[in-house]
């Protein structure tokens, strides 16, 4: 979502703004005028190691029928590369 303000009102409300932005992930566009001049964002937050297992429990699940099938489909794949034997990267 985006919202449009001159520089003073920005001015005015600065924290609340940069509230809007961090936490509800709401762009703001500063105008001087009829020209938009400066744009608040929300930076996209990289996520840490730590934060993994927390990730990993968030995902759906795989029911068993799943799970036979992805492990069937590895073991085939694993057979198939198996049959082409090592290639010399290097080689020509």
């Amino acid at each position: 979502m985006s919202k449009t303000v001159t520089v003073d009102e920005f001015a005015r409300d600065a924290a609340g703004y940069i509230s809007q932005a961090v936490h509800g992930g709401e762009h703001v566009l500063l105008k001087l005028g009829s020209d938009v001049v400066a744009e608040l964002r929300p930076v996209r937050r990289e996520r840490t190691l730590a934060e993994l297992p927390a990730l990993f429990d968030a995902m759906p699940r795989l029911s068993p029928e799943e799970v036979d099938s992805l492990e069937k489909d590895i073991n085939e794949a694993r057979e198939r590369l198996n049959k082409l034997g090592v290639r010399d990267p290097w080689e020509s």
